[in-house]
Protein backbone atom coordinates (compact mmCIF):
# COMPACT_ATOMS: atom_id res chain seq x y z
CA UNK A 1 0.00 0.00 0.00
CA UNK A 2 1.11 3.57 -0.60
CA UNK A 3 1.39 6.13 2.15
CA UNK A 4 -2.00 7.52 1.09
CA UNK A 5 -4.69 5.74 3.07
CA UNK A 6 -6.93 3.45 1.07
CA UNK A 7 -4.99 3.56 -2.23
CA UNK A 8 -2.85 0.83 -3.73
CA UNK A 9 0.57 1.36 -5.31
CA UNK A 10 -0.99 0.84 -8.74
CA UNK A 11 -3.16 3.93 -8.24
CA UNK A 12 -0.08 6.12 -7.69
CA UNK A 13 1.95 4.92 -10.66
CA UNK A 14 2.65 6.92 -13.82
CA UNK A 15 2.25 4.86 -16.99
CA UNK A 16 4.82 5.81 -19.64
CA UNK A 17 4.31 5.07 -23.36
CA UNK A 18 6.92 6.30 -25.87
CA UNK A 19 7.66 5.15 -29.46
CA UNK A 20 11.19 4.07 -28.67
CA UNK A 21 12.50 2.24 -25.65
CA UNK A 22 15.22 4.86 -25.11
CA UNK A 23 12.75 7.77 -24.88
CA UNK A 24 10.57 5.83 -22.44
CA UNK A 25 13.57 4.78 -20.34
CA UNK A 26 14.95 8.32 -20.06
CA UNK A 27 11.54 9.68 -19.06
CA UNK A 28 11.14 6.95 -16.46
CA UNK A 29 14.59 7.60 -14.98
CA UNK A 30 13.85 11.32 -14.72
CA UNK A 31 10.56 10.69 -12.91
CA UNK A 32 12.07 8.09 -10.60
CA UNK A 33 14.81 10.52 -9.51
CA UNK A 34 12.03 12.94 -8.57
CA UNK A 35 10.52 10.36 -6.22
CA UNK A 36 7.69 9.35 -8.54
CA UNK A 37 6.68 5.84 -9.58
CA UNK A 38 6.84 5.40 -13.39
CA UNK A 39 6.01 2.15 -15.14
CA UNK A 40 6.81 1.47 -18.81
CA UNK A 41 4.17 0.06 -21.13
CA UNK A 42 5.12 -1.20 -24.63
CA UNK A 43 2.03 -0.37 -26.71
CA UNK A 44 -1.49 1.16 -26.47
CA UNK A 45 -3.20 -2.15 -25.74
CA UNK A 46 -0.88 -2.72 -22.78
CA UNK A 47 -1.54 0.87 -21.67
CA UNK A 48 -5.28 0.24 -21.62
CA UNK A 49 -4.83 -2.97 -19.60
CA UNK A 50 -2.63 -1.12 -17.09
CA UNK A 51 -5.15 1.74 -16.77
CA UNK A 52 -7.84 -0.80 -15.92
CA UNK A 53 -5.64 -2.02 -13.04
CA UNK A 54 -5.23 1.51 -11.68
CA UNK A 55 -3.09 4.52 -12.49
CA UNK A 56 -2.33 7.97 -11.16
CA UNK A 57 -1.41 9.54 -14.50
CA UNK A 58 -0.21 8.73 -18.03
CA UNK A 59 2.83 10.16 -19.81
CA UNK A 60 2.62 9.52 -23.56
CA UNK A 61 4.49 10.70 -26.62
CA UNK A 62 2.29 12.10 -29.39
CA UNK A 63 4.00 10.01 -32.03
CA UNK A 64 3.06 6.87 -30.12
CA UNK A 65 -0.55 7.48 -31.11
CA UNK A 66 -1.93 5.61 -34.07
CA UNK A 67 -5.53 5.99 -35.21
CA UNK A 68 -6.40 2.57 -33.81
CA UNK A 69 -4.41 3.24 -30.62
CA UNK A 70 -6.24 6.51 -29.99
CA UNK A 71 -9.54 4.75 -30.52
CA UNK A 72 -8.61 1.97 -28.09
CA UNK A 73 -7.47 4.51 -25.47
CA UNK A 74 -10.51 6.74 -25.95
CA UNK A 75 -12.82 3.74 -25.51
CA UNK A 76 -11.06 2.77 -22.28
CA UNK A 77 -11.18 6.31 -20.86
CA UNK A 78 -14.84 6.60 -21.82
CA UNK A 79 -15.62 3.71 -19.46
CA UNK A 80 -14.22 5.48 -16.39
CA UNK A 81 -16.49 5.70 -13.33
CA UNK A 82 -18.09 9.09 -12.59
CA UNK A 83 -15.40 10.15 -10.13
CA UNK A 84 -12.48 9.42 -12.49
CA UNK A 85 -10.90 11.73 -15.08
CA UNK A 86 -7.44 10.20 -15.59
CA UNK A 87 -4.80 12.91 -16.32
CA UNK A 88 -2.77 12.43 -19.54
CA UNK A 89 0.43 14.39 -20.18
CA UNK A 90 1.38 14.33 -23.89
CA UNK A 91 4.86 15.06 -25.29
CA UNK A 92 4.43 16.87 -28.58
CA UNK A 93 6.50 18.60 -31.23
CA UNK A 94 6.55 22.40 -31.02
CA UNK A 95 3.96 24.25 -33.10
CA UNK A 96 2.67 27.76 -33.58
CA UNK A 97 0.34 28.83 -30.81
CA UNK A 98 -2.81 28.51 -32.90
CA UNK A 99 -1.89 25.05 -34.17
CA UNK A 100 -0.84 23.95 -30.66
CA UNK A 101 -4.17 25.08 -29.27
CA UNK A 102 -6.05 23.20 -31.98
CA UNK A 103 -4.05 20.07 -31.21
CA UNK A 104 -4.89 20.32 -27.51
CA UNK A 105 -8.58 20.75 -28.31
CA UNK A 106 -8.52 17.71 -30.60
CA UNK A 107 -6.79 15.50 -28.00
CA UNK A 108 -9.02 16.74 -25.20
CA UNK A 109 -12.13 16.00 -27.22
CA UNK A 110 -10.85 12.49 -27.87
CA UNK A 111 -9.22 11.62 -24.54
CA UNK A 112 -10.52 14.07 -21.93
CA UNK A 113 -8.09 15.38 -19.29
CA UNK A 114 -5.02 16.16 -21.46
CA UNK A 115 -2.03 18.43 -20.81
CA UNK A 116 0.37 19.03 -23.75
CA UNK A 117 4.08 19.59 -22.99
CA UNK A 118 6.02 20.68 -26.08
CA UNK A 119 9.57 19.56 -26.81
CA UNK A 120 12.27 20.27 -25.97
CA UNK A 121 11.13 19.98 -22.35
CA UNK A 122 13.14 20.80 -19.28
CA UNK A 123 13.36 18.21 -16.51
CA UNK A 124 11.77 20.59 -14.01
CA UNK A 125 8.87 21.25 -16.36
CA UNK A 126 8.25 17.53 -16.87
CA UNK A 127 8.39 16.76 -13.14
CA UNK A 128 6.12 19.70 -12.32
CA UNK A 129 3.57 18.62 -14.93
CA UNK A 130 3.49 15.04 -13.61
CA UNK A 131 3.21 16.12 -9.98
CA UNK A 132 0.33 18.43 -10.90
CA UNK A 133 -1.36 15.53 -12.69
CA UNK A 134 -0.96 13.32 -9.60
CA UNK A 135 -2.36 16.04 -7.33
CA UNK A 136 -5.40 16.29 -9.54
CA UNK A 137 -5.74 12.51 -9.47
CA UNK A 138 -5.60 12.49 -5.66
CA UNK A 139 -8.47 14.95 -5.54
CA UNK A 140 -10.38 12.47 -7.67
CA UNK A 141 -9.56 9.72 -5.18
CA UNK A 142 -10.90 11.96 -2.44
CA UNK A 143 -14.08 12.44 -4.46
CA UNK A 144 -14.29 8.67 -4.89
CA UNK A 145 -13.93 8.14 -1.14
CA UNK A 146 -16.67 10.70 -0.51
CA UNK A 147 -18.98 9.04 -3.04
CA UNK A 148 -18.30 5.61 -1.56
CA UNK A 149 -18.94 6.92 1.95
CA UNK A 150 -22.19 8.51 0.79
CA UNK A 151 -23.25 5.31 -0.96
CA UNK A 152 -22.42 3.31 2.16
CA UNK A 153 -24.31 5.77 4.34
CA UNK A 154 -27.28 5.62 1.97
CA UNK A 155 -27.25 1.83 2.13
CA UNK A 156 -27.02 1.95 5.93
CA UNK A 157 -29.92 4.41 6.10
CA UNK A 158 -32.00 2.16 3.86
CA UNK A 159 -31.25 -0.80 6.12
CA UNK A 160 -31.99 1.30 9.21
CA UNK A 161 -35.24 2.50 7.68
CA UNK A 162 -36.21 -1.05 6.82
CA UNK A 163 -35.29 -2.16 10.35
CA UNK A 164 -37.36 0.70 11.77
CA UNK A 165 -40.40 -0.33 9.75
CA UNK A 166 -39.93 -3.97 10.75
CA UNK A 167 -39.48 -2.94 14.38
CA UNK A 168 -42.63 -0.82 14.43
CA UNK A 169 -44.57 -3.70 12.91
CA UNK A 170 -43.13 -6.07 15.52
CA UNK A 171 -43.83 -3.61 18.34
CA UNK A 172 -47.45 -3.20 17.24
CA UNK A 173 -47.81 -6.98 17.09
CA UNK A 174 -46.17 -7.54 20.46
CA UNK A 175 -48.28 -4.87 22.16
CA UNK A 176 -51.57 -5.92 20.60
CA UNK A 177 -51.23 -9.53 21.71
CA UNK A 178 -51.08 -8.86 25.47
CA UNK A 179 -53.54 -5.98 25.19
CA UNK A 180 -56.03 -8.24 23.39
CA UNK A 181 -55.61 -10.91 26.08
CA UNK A 182 -55.97 -8.34 28.87
CA UNK A 183 -59.09 -6.85 27.31
CA UNK A 184 -60.77 -10.21 26.83
CA UNK A 185 -59.79 -11.52 30.28
CA UNK A 186 -61.21 -8.41 31.97
CA UNK A 187 -64.42 -8.73 29.95
CA UNK A 188 -64.83 -12.35 31.00
CA UNK A 189 -64.14 -11.63 34.68
CA UNK A 190 -66.81 -8.92 34.73
CA UNK A 191 -69.54 -11.16 33.32
CA UNK A 192 -72.12 -12.22 35.92
CA UNK A 193 -72.01 -15.85 36.94
CA UNK A 194 -68.45 -16.52 35.77
CA UNK A 195 -67.09 -19.61 37.49
CA UNK A 196 -64.49 -18.80 40.21
CA UNK A 197 -62.06 -21.25 38.65
CA UNK A 198 -62.32 -19.44 35.32
CA UNK A 199 -61.92 -16.11 37.10
CA UNK A 200 -58.69 -17.35 38.69
CA UNK A 201 -57.55 -18.53 35.26
CA UNK A 202 -58.27 -15.15 33.69
CA UNK A 203 -56.51 -13.37 36.55
CA UNK A 204 -53.44 -15.50 35.88
CA UNK A 205 -53.64 -14.47 32.23
CA UNK A 206 -53.79 -10.80 33.22
CA UNK A 207 -50.72 -11.12 35.46
CA UNK A 208 -48.78 -12.96 32.75
CA UNK A 209 -49.65 -10.46 30.02
CA UNK A 210 -48.84 -7.49 32.25
CA UNK A 211 -45.46 -9.10 32.83
CA UNK A 212 -45.01 -9.35 29.07
CA UNK A 213 -45.80 -5.67 28.61
CA UNK A 214 -43.39 -4.66 31.37
CA UNK A 215 -40.67 -6.83 29.81
CA UNK A 216 -41.12 -5.18 26.40
CA UNK A 217 -40.87 -1.69 27.87
CA UNK A 218 -37.88 -2.61 30.05
CA UNK A 219 -36.01 -4.06 27.07
CA UNK A 220 -36.60 -0.91 25.04
CA UNK A 221 -35.47 1.35 27.89
CA UNK A 222 -32.41 -0.78 28.67
CA UNK A 223 -31.17 -0.69 25.09
CA UNK A 224 -31.72 3.08 24.94
CA UNK A 225 -29.85 3.69 28.19
CA UNK A 226 -26.90 1.51 27.18
CA UNK A 227 -26.70 3.13 23.73
CA UNK A 228 -26.75 6.64 25.23
CA UNK A 229 -24.22 5.76 27.92
CA UNK A 230 -26.62 6.50 30.79
CA UNK A 231 -26.62 2.93 32.06
CA UNK A 232 -24.63 2.07 35.19
CA UNK A 233 -23.78 -1.29 36.70
CA UNK A 234 -24.20 -1.91 40.42
CA UNK A 235 -21.42 -4.36 41.03
CA UNK A 236 -21.09 -6.60 44.05
CA UNK A 237 -19.34 -9.83 44.98
CA UNK A 238 -21.55 -12.69 43.88
CA UNK A 239 -21.65 -16.36 42.92
CA UNK A 240 -22.62 -17.04 39.31
CA UNK A 241 -23.91 -20.44 40.42
CA UNK A 242 -26.64 -18.77 42.47
CA UNK A 243 -27.57 -16.43 39.64
CA UNK A 244 -27.93 -19.40 37.33
CA UNK A 245 -30.43 -20.87 39.82
CA UNK A 246 -32.55 -17.74 39.52
CA UNK A 247 -32.44 -17.75 35.71
CA UNK A 248 -33.37 -21.44 35.53
CA UNK A 249 -36.28 -20.90 37.92
CA UNK A 250 -37.53 -17.97 35.83
CA UNK A 251 -37.47 -19.91 32.54
CA UNK A 252 -38.52 -23.33 33.86
CA UNK A 253 -42.28 -22.69 33.36
CA UNK A 254 -41.72 -21.80 29.70
CA UNK A 255 -39.60 -24.91 29.14
CA UNK A 256 -42.13 -27.14 30.88
CA UNK A 257 -45.04 -25.64 28.96
CA UNK A 258 -43.28 -26.36 25.68
CA UNK A 259 -42.20 -29.86 26.69
CA UNK A 260 -38.48 -29.05 26.46
CA UNK A 261 -35.98 -30.96 28.58
CA UNK A 262 -33.43 -28.90 30.51
CA UNK A 263 -30.00 -30.21 31.51
CA UNK A 264 -27.84 -28.09 33.82
CA UNK A 265 -24.15 -28.88 34.34
CA UNK A 266 -22.06 -26.81 36.73
CA UNK A 267 -19.32 -27.08 39.34
CA UNK A 268 -19.99 -27.61 43.02
CA UNK A 269 -17.65 -24.78 44.00
CA UNK A 270 -18.59 -21.11 43.84
CA UNK A 271 -17.93 -19.12 40.68
CA UNK A 272 -17.03 -15.66 42.03
CA UNK A 273 -17.73 -12.54 39.98
CA UNK A 274 -17.65 -8.83 40.62
CA UNK A 275 -20.83 -8.01 38.71
CA UNK A 276 -24.30 -6.52 38.76
CA UNK A 277 -26.43 -9.38 40.07
CA UNK A 278 -29.67 -8.22 38.42
CA UNK A 279 -28.06 -7.73 35.03
CA UNK A 280 -26.12 -10.98 35.14
CA UNK A 281 -29.29 -12.90 35.92
CA UNK A 282 -30.93 -11.01 33.04
CA UNK A 283 -28.17 -12.25 30.71
CA UNK A 284 -28.69 -15.88 31.78
CA UNK A 285 -32.49 -15.57 31.61
CA UNK A 286 -32.43 -14.00 28.15
CA UNK A 287 -30.19 -16.76 26.78
CA UNK A 288 -32.35 -19.51 28.25
CA UNK A 289 -35.57 -17.81 27.10
CA UNK A 290 -34.14 -17.45 23.61
CA UNK A 291 -33.27 -21.15 23.52
CA UNK A 292 -36.74 -22.08 24.78
CA UNK A 293 -38.52 -19.92 22.20
CA UNK A 294 -36.75 -21.42 19.23
CA UNK A 295 -36.70 -25.06 20.32
CA UNK A 296 -39.64 -27.22 19.33
CA UNK A 297 -41.58 -29.41 21.75
CA UNK A 298 -39.66 -32.55 22.60
CA UNK A 299 -36.29 -30.84 22.13
CA UNK A 300 -33.72 -30.03 24.78
CA UNK A 301 -31.74 -27.15 26.18
CA UNK A 302 -28.40 -27.67 27.91
CA UNK A 303 -26.72 -25.03 30.02
CA UNK A 304 -23.23 -25.54 31.40
CA UNK A 305 -21.15 -23.40 33.73
CA UNK A 306 -17.40 -24.01 33.97
CA UNK A 307 -14.29 -22.07 34.89
CA UNK A 308 -11.32 -21.83 32.56
CA UNK A 309 -8.15 -20.02 33.64
CA UNK A 310 -9.40 -16.61 34.85
CA UNK A 311 -12.82 -16.85 33.21
CA UNK A 312 -16.28 -18.16 33.92
CA UNK A 313 -17.70 -19.86 30.82
CA UNK A 314 -21.46 -20.29 30.32
CA UNK A 315 -22.75 -22.27 27.35
CA UNK A 316 -26.42 -22.51 26.38
CA UNK A 317 -26.97 -25.21 23.76
CA UNK A 318 -30.33 -26.03 22.17
CA UNK A 319 -31.72 -28.40 19.55
CA UNK A 320 -33.84 -25.70 17.93
CA UNK A 321 -34.04 -23.89 14.63
CA UNK A 322 -30.37 -23.01 14.39
CA UNK A 323 -28.82 -19.92 12.82
CA UNK A 324 -27.55 -19.41 9.26
CA UNK A 325 -23.78 -18.89 9.32
CA UNK A 326 -24.14 -15.39 7.86
CA UNK A 327 -26.27 -14.33 10.84
CA UNK A 328 -24.24 -15.52 13.84
CA UNK A 329 -23.07 -11.92 14.37
CA UNK A 330 -26.22 -10.17 13.16
CA UNK A 331 -28.41 -11.82 15.83
CA UNK A 332 -26.81 -9.50 18.41
CA UNK A 333 -27.88 -6.36 16.54
CA UNK A 334 -31.04 -4.50 17.66
CA UNK A 335 -34.33 -5.69 16.14
CA UNK A 336 -32.68 -8.49 14.13
CA UNK A 337 -34.39 -11.87 14.12
CA UNK A 338 -33.44 -15.01 12.24
CA UNK A 339 -37.05 -15.47 11.14
CA UNK A 340 -38.62 -12.04 10.62
CA UNK A 341 -41.64 -13.18 8.66
CA UNK A 342 -45.28 -12.43 9.38
CA UNK A 343 -45.66 -15.69 11.28
CA UNK A 344 -44.29 -14.33 14.56
CA UNK A 345 -45.34 -17.13 16.85
CA UNK A 346 -42.15 -16.81 18.89
CA UNK A 347 -42.69 -13.16 19.75
CA UNK A 348 -40.17 -10.62 20.98
CA UNK A 349 -38.67 -7.43 19.59
CA UNK A 350 -35.26 -8.82 18.74
CA UNK A 351 -33.66 -7.00 21.71
CA UNK A 352 -32.88 -9.85 24.09
CA UNK A 353 -29.57 -10.85 22.50
CA UNK A 354 -28.59 -7.20 21.98
CA UNK A 355 -28.94 -6.67 25.72
CA UNK A 356 -27.01 -9.86 26.42
CA UNK A 357 -24.01 -8.76 24.36
CA UNK A 358 -23.94 -5.20 25.66
CA UNK A 359 -24.33 -6.21 29.29
CA UNK A 360 -21.64 -8.88 28.96
CA UNK A 361 -19.29 -6.37 27.31
CA UNK A 362 -19.94 -3.87 30.10
CA UNK A 363 -18.75 -6.59 32.50
CA UNK A 364 -15.55 -7.06 30.50
CA UNK A 365 -16.69 -10.31 28.89
CA UNK A 366 -17.59 -11.67 25.47
CA UNK A 367 -20.51 -13.56 23.98
CA UNK A 368 -20.57 -15.52 20.73
CA UNK A 369 -23.11 -17.53 18.78
CA UNK A 370 -22.50 -20.59 16.64
CA UNK A 371 -24.63 -23.08 14.77
CA UNK A 372 -24.24 -25.91 12.32
CA UNK A 373 -27.03 -24.38 10.28
CA UNK A 374 -30.82 -24.12 10.11
CA UNK A 375 -32.58 -26.91 11.97
CA UNK A 376 -29.43 -28.02 13.77
CA UNK A 377 -29.60 -26.00 16.97
CA UNK A 378 -27.36 -23.24 18.25
CA UNK A 379 -24.80 -22.56 20.95
CA UNK A 380 -24.33 -19.28 22.81
CA UNK A 381 -21.16 -18.92 24.87
CA UNK A 382 -20.54 -16.22 27.46
CA UNK A 383 -17.09 -15.62 28.97
CA UNK A 384 -16.73 -13.40 32.03
CA UNK A 385 -13.68 -12.48 34.11
CA UNK A 386 -13.61 -14.19 37.50
CA UNK A 387 -13.22 -12.15 40.65
CA UNK A 388 -9.66 -12.62 41.81
CA UNK A 389 -10.16 -11.79 45.49
CA UNK A 390 -10.88 -14.67 47.86
CA UNK A 391 -14.60 -15.13 48.08
CA UNK A 392 -16.11 -13.95 51.31
CA UNK A 393 -19.06 -15.76 52.78
CA UNK A 394 -22.29 -13.97 51.94
CA UNK A 395 -23.98 -12.32 54.85
CA UNK A 396 -26.93 -14.16 56.22
CA UNK A 397 -30.17 -12.87 54.78
CA UNK A 398 -32.04 -10.56 57.09
CA UNK A 399 -35.33 -10.73 55.25
CA UNK A 400 -38.28 -11.36 57.47
CA UNK A 401 -41.28 -13.39 56.51
CA UNK A 402 -44.33 -11.55 55.18
CA UNK A 403 -46.19 -12.36 58.37
CA UNK A 404 -43.49 -10.65 60.47
CA UNK A 405 -43.74 -7.35 58.61
CA UNK A 406 -45.65 -4.85 60.73
CA UNK A 407 -48.62 -2.85 59.43
CA UNK A 408 -47.78 0.68 58.32
CA UNK A 409 -49.60 3.98 58.07
CA UNK A 410 -49.24 4.90 54.40
CA UNK A 411 -50.04 8.04 52.43
CA UNK A 412 -50.45 7.42 48.68
CA UNK A 413 -50.19 10.57 46.54
CA UNK A 414 -51.28 9.69 43.01
CA UNK A 415 -53.33 11.67 40.46
CA UNK A 416 -54.49 8.67 38.38
CA UNK A 417 -57.74 7.40 39.96
CA UNK A 418 -57.22 3.86 38.63
CA UNK A 419 -53.67 3.57 39.93
CA UNK A 420 -54.59 5.26 43.22
CA UNK A 421 -57.55 2.98 43.99
CA UNK A 422 -55.99 -0.32 42.90
CA UNK A 423 -52.72 0.29 44.72
CA UNK A 424 -54.57 1.44 47.84
CA UNK A 425 -56.72 -1.70 47.80
CA UNK A 426 -53.62 -3.87 47.50
CA UNK A 427 -51.91 -2.11 50.40
CA UNK A 428 -54.99 -2.53 52.57
CA UNK A 429 -55.08 -6.25 51.73
CA UNK A 430 -51.56 -6.44 53.15
CA UNK A 431 -52.89 -5.05 56.42
CA UNK A 432 -51.75 -1.43 56.10
CA UNK A 433 -53.86 1.68 56.68
CA UNK A 434 -53.88 3.97 53.66
CA UNK A 435 -54.71 7.65 53.21
CA UNK A 436 -55.03 9.16 49.73
CA UNK A 437 -54.16 12.44 48.01
CA UNK A 438 -54.65 13.33 44.34
CA UNK A 439 -52.61 16.53 43.89
CA UNK A 440 -49.22 17.86 44.89
CA UNK A 441 -50.45 20.54 47.32
CA UNK A 442 -52.88 18.09 48.95
CA UNK A 443 -50.09 15.53 49.28
CA UNK A 444 -47.70 18.01 50.92
CA UNK A 445 -50.38 19.15 53.35
CA UNK A 446 -51.35 15.61 54.38
CA UNK A 447 -47.73 14.53 54.69
CA UNK A 448 -47.03 17.20 57.28
CA UNK A 449 -50.36 16.74 59.06
CA UNK A 450 -50.49 12.93 59.18
CA UNK A 451 -46.76 12.16 59.29
CA UNK A 452 -47.25 8.61 57.93
CA UNK A 453 -44.76 5.78 58.27
CA UNK A 454 -44.40 5.66 54.47
CA UNK A 455 -45.39 8.09 51.70
CA UNK A 456 -45.67 6.78 48.13
CA UNK A 457 -45.55 9.91 45.96
CA UNK A 458 -46.10 9.99 42.21
CA UNK A 459 -43.65 12.32 40.47
CA UNK A 460 -46.08 13.65 37.85
CA UNK A 461 -48.66 15.43 40.01
CA UNK A 462 -50.87 18.45 39.25
CA UNK A 463 -50.29 21.64 41.20
CA UNK A 464 -46.83 20.60 42.42
CA UNK A 465 -44.83 17.76 40.97
CA UNK A 466 -43.56 15.03 43.27
CA UNK A 467 -40.08 16.54 43.50
CA UNK A 468 -41.53 19.85 44.68
CA UNK A 469 -43.62 17.98 47.24
CA UNK A 470 -40.53 16.23 48.61
CA UNK A 471 -38.50 19.46 48.76
CA UNK A 472 -41.34 21.34 50.48
CA UNK A 473 -41.80 18.60 53.09
CA UNK A 474 -38.07 18.23 53.77
CA UNK A 475 -37.81 21.97 54.36
CA UNK A 476 -40.04 21.62 57.43
CA UNK A 477 -38.63 20.17 60.70
CA UNK A 478 -41.53 17.73 61.02
CA UNK A 479 -40.91 16.43 57.51
CA UNK A 480 -37.21 15.62 57.76
CA UNK A 481 -37.68 12.15 59.23
CA UNK A 482 -40.49 10.99 56.94
CA UNK A 483 -39.87 8.00 54.67
CA UNK A 484 -40.57 9.15 51.10
CA UNK A 485 -40.77 6.82 48.10
CA UNK A 486 -40.93 8.26 44.56
CA UNK A 487 -43.23 6.56 42.05
CA UNK A 488 -42.26 7.32 38.45
CA UNK A 489 -42.25 5.95 34.94
CA UNK A 490 -38.63 7.06 34.53
CA UNK A 491 -35.91 4.56 35.36
CA UNK A 492 -32.13 4.58 35.40
CA UNK A 493 -29.40 6.27 37.44
CA UNK A 494 -30.31 9.81 36.36
CA UNK A 495 -33.92 9.46 37.51
CA UNK A 496 -32.80 7.89 40.79
CA UNK A 497 -30.30 10.70 41.39
CA UNK A 498 -32.98 13.33 40.72
CA UNK A 499 -35.27 11.68 43.25
CA UNK A 500 -32.49 11.51 45.85
CA UNK A 501 -31.64 15.17 45.38
CA UNK A 502 -35.29 16.12 45.86
CA UNK A 503 -35.35 14.30 49.20
CA UNK A 504 -36.78 10.86 48.43
CA UNK A 505 -35.44 7.84 50.28
CA UNK A 506 -36.30 5.37 47.52
CA UNK A 507 -37.16 5.44 43.81
CA UNK A 508 -39.65 2.95 42.33
CA UNK A 509 -40.36 2.53 38.62
CA UNK A 510 -43.96 1.94 37.58
CA UNK A 511 -45.60 -0.49 37.41
CA UNK A 512 -44.67 -1.29 40.99
CA UNK A 513 -43.74 -4.92 41.55
CA UNK A 514 -46.35 -6.16 44.01
CA UNK A 515 -44.02 -8.90 45.27
CA UNK A 516 -41.45 -6.28 46.33
CA UNK A 517 -43.82 -3.88 48.06
CA UNK A 518 -43.87 -5.58 51.50
CA UNK A 519 -40.08 -5.57 51.67
CA UNK A 520 -39.90 -1.93 50.51
CA UNK A 521 -42.42 -0.83 53.12
CA UNK A 522 -40.47 -2.68 55.79
CA UNK A 523 -37.43 -0.49 55.10
CA UNK A 524 -39.18 2.46 56.69
CA UNK A 525 -38.12 3.28 60.25
CA UNK A 526 -40.40 2.67 63.19
CA UNK A 527 -43.70 4.57 63.30
CA UNK A 528 -43.30 8.27 63.89
CA UNK A 529 -44.95 9.93 66.83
Amino acid sequence: MSGLLGRSDSEERILVLAPTGRDALLAAQTLRRAGLAPELVPHPAALVAAIDEGAGAVLIAEEAFSPSGVEILADSLGRQPPWSDLPLVVFAAPMERQASSARLDRLSNLLGNVTVVERPVRVATLVTAMKAALRARRRQYAARATMEALELREAQLKIADQRKDEFLAMLAHELRNPLAALSMALELIQRPGTDPIRIAHHQSTIRRQLGNLVRLVDDLLDVTRITRGTFELRRSHLDLNLLLDGAVAAVRPLLDARGIALVVTRPRHTVPLNADATRMEQVMTNLLSNAAKFTESGGSVEVSLTTLAEQAVVQVRDTGRGIPSRMTEQVFEPFVQVDAGLDRTKGGLGLGLTLVRRLVQMHGGTVTASSEGPGRGSVFEVRLPLRREPQSSPAAGARSSVDAWPPRRILLVEDSPDVRETLADFLRLLGHSVELAATGPEGAEKLLALRPDVALVDVGLPGMDGYEVARAVRARPEGRTLFLVALTGYGGPEAEATARRAGFDLHLVKPVDAARLPEILNRAPSATA
